[in-house]
């Protein structure tokens, strides 16, 4: 008997055997298409799943479901003019290819030519690294929208300020010795 699953957009299939996570990123009654997340390669790996099939392994504990964390909410009126034209550019690149390759997106995992991301490169004056960048970070999020926000600066330490000094304390004491 097939039980229901809590599945949607954006959920994470997480592989228990080999520890790797995969995005939902398209839904039919049949089957769903994910993401791989943690791939260290500058590829985008797509994998369609028959329902049936996430249920048997979910069934055998070898697949476990966890919800998608879309908790990041944006003021867009409250971003800079900088952050609003990156959006605003970040959005049309997704949705352009959207429209071509959407919704399953399974052509960007091939080594076809994809003609509109050099078309996109020359609209905004940016690389096909970039253009490819910012599709996989919306597709790898779960189509979430922040994921289309500027990133660069989100982890940076340069505002930290410390009282005292952090990392191991040193094992052994300088001492200058004066010699006569």
């Amino acid at each position: 008997m097939l039980t229901t699953l809590n599945l949607k957009v954006g959920s994470i299939l997480h592989d228990m055997e080999q520890n790797i996570d995969h995005r939902v990123i398209y839904m039919n009654k049949d089957y769903l298409v994910t993401i791989l997340i943690n791939d260290s390669k500058r590829k985008i790996e797509l994998n369609e799943w028959h329902l049936e099939t996430v249920q048997y392994f979910i069934a055998k504990k070898e697949i476990a479901i966890r919800e998608s964390k879309h908790d990041k909410v944006f003021d867009f009126d409250a971003l800079s003019e900088k952050s609003k034209e990156t959006y605003l550019r970040n959005k049309d690149i997704v949705e352009t290819v959207g429209d071509i390759y959407g919704p399953c997106y399974f052509c960007l995992g091939t080594r076809k030519p994809k003609p509109c991301f050099q078309e996109l490169a020359d609209k905004y004056n940016i690389s096909k690294k970039t253009v490819f960048y910012v599709i996989k970070q919306y597709l790898t999020n779960g189509l979430d929208p922040f994921a289309l926000l500027p990133q660069i600066g989100k982890k940076s330490k340069a505002n930290m300020h410390y009282s005292t000094k952090t990392g191991r304390p040193p094992m052994f004491e300088q001492v200058m010795l004066a010699y006569k």
